[in-house]
């Protein structure tokens, strides 16, 4: 499949400048989003890293799903990409309390892909397809936006 070794190498080392949103979101139970970086430019077909840096406060019970998702300004899903935790090696039920785990995603835009675009960020159980809640009871952290710069 296309793009499949560049999204790898975007979970190794991203490309380009990131942008960081410093965060604090309680997912529970007990899963902390510290930090978010990400492409802050983008072009329409590119690439777009984000990179997040969890802190587990407890030791999870179980191993959640991180998804990450880009949505136009009209509110449709443009890009998202799912998985288990620092590119599927820590999956958090192995996450001691305290530790520190940095979790990059990969994500590929379309070639018509609008601006901005909203970065939102949440955890679910695979098992059963249900969001960890946030301590607000939102299911998910908008962390930023990412701009994609015109063709023309």
């Amino acid at each position: 499949m296309p793009g499949m070794d560049t999204l790898y190498l975007l979970y190794l080392s991203p490309p380009g400048e990131l942008v960081n949103v410093p965060q604090n979101a309680l997912f529970a139970p007990g899963l902390q989003l510290r930090e978010a970086a990400f492409t802050a430019q983008a072009r329409p077909g590119g690439e777009v890293a984000v990179r997040l840096t969890w802190q587990a406060l407890e030791r999870p019970s179980a191993s959640y799903k991180v998804f990450v998702h880009l949505y136009a300004p009209d509110g449709h899903l443009v890009a998202q990409h799912d998985g288990f935790p620092a590119n599927e090696m820590r999956p958090t039920d192995s996450w001691h309390p305290g530790e520190i785990v940095t979790d990059n995603h990969g994500l590929l835009l379309p070639p018509d892909a609008p601006t901005p675009l909203r970065v939102v960020v949440g955890l679910y159980d695979p098992a059963t397809g249900e969001r960890l809640p946030l301590a607000d009871g939102e299911e998910v952290c908008e962390v930023g936006h990412i701009e994609v710069a015109s063709t023309e």
